[in-house]
């Protein structure tokens, strides 16, 4: 495919060589660049991948897409973006189709109770009749295939390429946990998600900074929010039915002005300018 083709909903700059440039895959691992790769330079906490520039071009790779000023050989397209975890995001997901596009996507954030949440949301759809992949702390589940998960959420092109595989596998929706350090570090970044679940706020312990960071936390989370449609399709309504039935679960709709301490066996799903709230005590 062309690098056009990959970078189509991305704003860039052309810094060397030309993006009609044809490439083989996307990768953001330089260990993994074989010839016609383009490779995607990200800046992590331990590497920084704008290092690497010489030896993917020595290994072939046909493009490298950079968030700053780099000096790159010769014969080496090099793309500048505003941030280079951003431009994987997108480029992932043209990569693999745009799949998150063929799915309903369920985002399910909060400082805790995600996990449950999404085991929870997917036996309430598979209940009703639909076929739901999964993303989260202990698995992804596709059909019947569960891979074991490193991170809560995973890095954006796992991300679309296990959309694509549910997409195959005949999966109509997706329930995912949201992190907040994966919206911080973009993973989910272009995915429109169709429902939106807040489990609750509180402060928690960077794992990559070692600090406090309850109002980064909430920021993050908050981006999630506003990436969610925030309706009830009449299809999650009636598998929300079927839990209904369930003995001593409780649904109302509260005043979203008012503050609410939410435990932990509650989830709240943001409609419109209410909260409805779905309490199993």
């Amino acid at each position: 495919m062309k690098l056009t083709q990959l970078l189509e909903r991305l704003e860039y700059e052309v810094r060397q060589g030309s993006d009609e440039v044809e490439v083989t895959q996307l990768i953001n691992d330089s260990r993994k660049v074989t010839e016609g790769s383009v490779f995607v330079c990200i800046s992590g906490a331990v590497s920084d991948g704008h290092k690497y520039i010489d030896d993917v071009a020595a290994k072939g790779a046909a493009a490298v897409i950079v968030e700053r000023p780099v000096d790159a050989p010769k014969g080496l397209t090099v793309i500048r973006v505003d941030d280079t975890r951003y431009a994987l995001a997108l480029m992932s997901a043209a990569y693999f189709g745009y799949p998150a596009e063929k799915l309903k996507v369920i985002g399910i954030t909060g400082t805790k109770g995600k996990t449950t949440t999404t085991y929870m949301v997917k036996s309430i759809l598979e209940g009703v009749g639909h076929k739901v992949g999964l993303i989260g702390t202990i698995e992804a589940i596709i059909g019947d295939k569960a891979i074991p998960a490193n991170n809560t959420t995973p890095e954006s092109y796992t991300i679309h390429q296990y959309f694509a595989q549910m997409a195959e596998a005949g999966c109509d929706s997706v329930v995912m946990e949201v992190s907040s350090q994966g919206l911080m570090l973009h993973r989910t970044a272009g995915i429109q998600f169709e429902i939106g679940i807040f489990t609750n706020l509180g402060r928690i312990i960077s794992a990559r900074t070692s600090i406090r960071t309850s109002k980064i936390t909430n920021a993050a989370k908050g981006s999630c929010l506003h990436s969610a449609i925030w309706e009830l399709p009449m299809w999650m309504t009636d598998g929300m039915k079927t839990y209904l039935r369930m003995p001593r679960a409780k649904w109302r709709l509260l005043d979203s002005r008012r503050r609410q301490t939410f435990a932990l066996q509650t989830c709240s799903i943001f409609q419109g300018l209410g909260i409805w709230e779905l309490s199993t005590r």
